[in-house]
C-alpha cells in the first residue's frame, strides 16, 4: 500500500541541508555557481531547488523517472506539443478539455500534423486509427471533463506499445492518490497543478511526469527552459505548502463528491448523473478496478426542465460559487455550456460541480434550496428556446 499521505505530509521527510529547517527555503537567486562544469541548473529557467522538492515528491507519487514543473498545466501541455514535427500524428481523447481541444486543433492546422479525435474507449476504433499510420502519441485524460468518462489505461497503454507510439495521460482529476498512469504502462502523465496538488486556488503550476530520461524527455525540458516555463521560486514554494494536505483533502471532496452524486441521482430535478463511483456509471467496474477507492471530486448532471433551468441554478446558489475552475478548498458551481462557448459539444443542459471541503451536509442543503428557488417558469421558457 502507498502511504502518500505519510510522503506528504512531511514531504518526503524534508530537511533543509544548509538550515536544517522541516520547511523548504524560498531559493530566489537567477544565477548559481557552476561547480565542477555542471551547468544543468545554473540559471533559474532551468529550474530552482524549490520546485525540485515538489518534483521529487511527484516522482514517487507516480513511480517515474524524471519529473518537471512548469508555470501552469497548459505550458507543461505545450512543451509536449512543441516537440511534435510536420507530417506527423496524434490521437486525442474525443471528449478532451475543451480549452485544449482548441490549441491542438489550430497548433496541428498551422503546423501540417494530423491529429486524429477518437472515443478512446473504443479500443477497436484506438487499435485501426493506430494500425493505419504512424501515430507519436495518444493523449488520454482520465477522467475526462465534463462527462467524466474512465477509459482502460492499461489496454490503451498496450495498443499504443504494440504500435510504438507513446501514451500521455492527463491525470489532473484523478491526481496520484486515485491513479498512477505510469504503473498501468502510460509513458507519461501530466498534471495540472493549480487544482488538487495545490488546492488553494491562488497559483498556476503544471507537471509531466516520464517512466524515462529519454531523448524525448530532455527535449521537453529544453523547451521547458527556452521558452521560459519554469516554475518559479514564490510559487513552488507555495505550491508544495498546498501538497502536503493533498491527501486529507482529496479524500474529504471525493467522500462528498459520492454523497452528492448518490443524492443527485434520486433528485426528481435531475435526469442524468455523470460520476465515477456511482453503480449505474457506465465504467463502473473499471472505475472500481483503476480509481483506489477514491472516484474524484467533480461531478456533473443534467437538468429535467432544460437549459433555462441549468442555466439559472448556479445563480441560486449561497455557499456553492458560481466560477470554473476545480479542485480548491471551496465547492464551485457552473453552467458548463457558457463556459466552453458555441462550439461546445457539452449538453446545454449540463451542470459541473466541483465539490470543495465544505462540510457535506451543507452542500446538500445548498443545492437543495436552490433547486426549491427555481421558477415553475423554468421548463415552459426552455420549451420555447427562451
Amino acid at each position: 500500500m502507498n502511504n502518500f499521505d505519510t510522503l506528504l505530509a512531511g514531504l518526503d521527510h524534508y530537511t533543509d541541508s544548509i538550515t536544517g529547517g522541516l520547511v523548504p527555503s524560498i531559493h530566489t537567486g537567477v544565477s548559481s555557481r557552476t561547480i565542477m562544469g555542471d551547468s544543468a541548473v545554473n540559471y533559474i529557467r532551468s529550474g530552482n531547488p524549490t520546485a525540485e522538492v515538489a518534483e521529487n515528491i511527484l516522482i514517487k507519487m507516480e513511480g517515474g523517472k524524471v519529473a518537471a514543473a512548469f508555470n501552469s498545466g497548459v505550458s507543461a501541455a505545450w512543451a509536449i506539443l512543441l516537440t511534435l514535427k510536420p507530417h506527423d500524428t496524434i490521437i486525442v481523447e474525443k471528449d478532451c478539455y475543451y480549452e485544449f481541444f482548441t490549441i491542438m486543433r489550430d497548433y496541428c492546422h498551422q503546423h501540417l500534423i494530423t491529429l486524429l479525435f477518437i472515443d478512446l474507449s473504443d479500443y477497436d476504433a484506438l487499435e485501426s486509427a493506430l494500425a493505419s499510420r504512424t501515430v507519436s502519441f495518444v493523449w488520454a485524460e482520465t477522467a475526462t471533463n465534463p462527462l467524466w468518462k474512465i477509459v482502460d489505461i492499461a489496454r490503451i497503454a498496450q495498443l499504443a506499445r504494440r504500435y510504438a507510439a507513446r501514451l500521455i495521460v492527463d491525470a489532473t482529476v484523478s491526481t496520484p492518490l486515485s491513479v498512477q498512469p505510469l504503473a498501468l504502462g502510460a509513458d507519461m502523465v501530466l498534471h495540472s497543478a493549480t487544482k488538487y496538488l495545490n488546492g488553494h486556488g491562488d497559483l498556476t503550476a503544471g507537471f509531466l511526469v516520464c517512466n524515462e530520461d529519454d531523448r524525448g524527455w530532455q527535449e521537453i525540458v529544453s523547451i521547458r527552459t527556452r521558452a521560459g516555463l519554469t516554475l518559479q521560486p514564490m510559487d513552488a514554494w507555495l505550491l508544495v505548502r498546498g501538497m502536503r494536505t493533498l491527501a486529507l483533502r482529496y479524500a474529504k471532496a471525493c467522500a462528498s463528491a459520492q454523497l452528492l452524486a448518490n443524492w443527485l441521482l434520486s433528485h426528481s430535478a435531475v435526469v442524468e448523473v455523470f460520476y465515477p463511483g456511482l453503480a449505474s456509471h457506465k465504467s463502473a467496474e473499471l472505475a472500481r478496478v483503476q480509481m483506489n477507492g477514491l472516484y474524484g471530486a467533480m461531478l456533473s448532471f443534467r437538468m429535467k426542465d432544460g437549459a433555462g433551468a441549468a442555466r439559472l441554478l448556479p445563480e441560486l446558489t449561497r455557499i456553492f460559487r458560481n466560477a470554473t475552475s476545480l479542485g480548491s478548498t471551496e465547492s464551485l458551481i457552473e453552467y458548463r455550456k457558457a463556459t466552453e462557448g458555441e462550439g461546445s459539444s457539452c449538453p446545454d443542459d449540463l451542470i459541473r460541480i466541483s465539490v470543495g471541503i465544505e462540510n457535506e451536509r451543507d452542500l446538500v442543503h445548498d443545492l437543495s434550496q436552490a433547486f426549491d428557488a427555481l421558477p415553475a417558469s423554468t421548463a415552459s421558457a426552455t420549451a420555447r428556446g427562451q
